[in-house]
């Protein structure tokens, strides 16, 4: 019964106390060393997934890294320091990645939720139009 609730910001966000939404934008990311360049999948005010082609030596879960967005509309660049969570081996072959942000500026993470509730309630359909 669970799997058919909508949820207010679809099915994915339905369990999720701070939603996500996607967002496809290069991402940089490195340990202080070695800088590798990915592409974002999804963003939320907590953290980034996003899957890297490059092989990745240092990639591991609880590794600390600064992970670097460029150009999210009406976010703009930032680089923030994180902690890998996940690695999830993609369909593509890529490595998926995702961070936690360890501290972020209150202001960006202002700007991420704005702009994660906006995408997602543009991705709903209107109320008042009706179903076809």
């Amino acid at each position: 019964k669970f799997t058919t609730n909508e949820g207010e910001y679809g099915r994915e966000n339905l369990y999720r106390r701070f939603p996500r939404s996607q967002q496809d934008v290069e991402i940089l990311f490195h340990n202080g060393e070695t800088i590798l360049r990915g592409h974002s999948i999804d963003i939320s005010e907590k953290g980034i997934f996003f899957s890297c082609s490059e092989n990745a030596p240092f990639v591991e879960k609880g590794q600390e890294v600064t992970v670097v967005a460029r150009q999210i509309p009406g976010i703009g660049t930032f680089a923030i320091p994180s902690v890998i969570m996940r690695l999830i081996p993609q369909k593509n072959g890529d490595h998926g990645i995702g961070v936690y942000f360890l501290r972020i500026d209150p202001r960006i993470r202002r700007k991420i939720a704005n702009y994660v509730l906006h995408s997602l309630k543009d991705q709903q359909p209107d109320a008042e139009t009706p179903a076809a």
